[in-house]
C-alpha cells in the first residue's frame, strides 16, 4: 500500500510529529513512548515520520541507536 510516508520520502520531504504530552495527537505521546518506545516512536517511524519533537531527546536517541532494531534502519541519522 502506497502511503504518505512513502511519497514524502520519494520527493525528499519530511513528515514531522509532535509527541509532547500537552499537545500530542492520539496516543503517541512522550509518556507512552517512555513506557513502550516500539509502540509509540517505533510505529511513527515505521509509518514514515522522519522528525519527532519530544521533551525526551536523549531517550529517543537511545531508542534510535539501540543495537537490535526490527526494521534495521532506525540507526540512520536525521530521525
Amino acid at each position: 500500500m502506497y502511503s504518505l510516508g512513502t511519497h514524502c520520502k520519494e520527493i525528499g520531504t519530511s513528515l514531522w510529529y509532535n509527541t509532547l504530552d500537552p499537545v500530542a495527537c492520539g496516543r503517541f505521546t512522550d509518556i507512552e513512548a517512555l513506557k513502550d518506545p516500539d509502540a509509540s516512536w517505533g510505529r511513527l517511524i515505521d509509518a514514515g515520520i522522519s522528525a519527532i519533537q519530544t521533551d525526551f531527546p536523549n531517550e529517543l536517541r537511545a531508542f534510535l541507536n539501540r543495537d537490535e532494531t526490527p526494521q534495521g534502519d532506525r540507526r540512520q541519522g536525521g530521525r
